[in-house]
């Protein structure tokens, strides 16, 4: 389950960062 997280957390960065 620690892949997922990542999965979360980068989606989360990238949302984040407007283009």
């Amino acid at each position: 389950m620690t892949v997922d997280n990542t999965s979360s957390k980068e989606e989360s960065k990238k949302d984040n960062i407007p283009k």
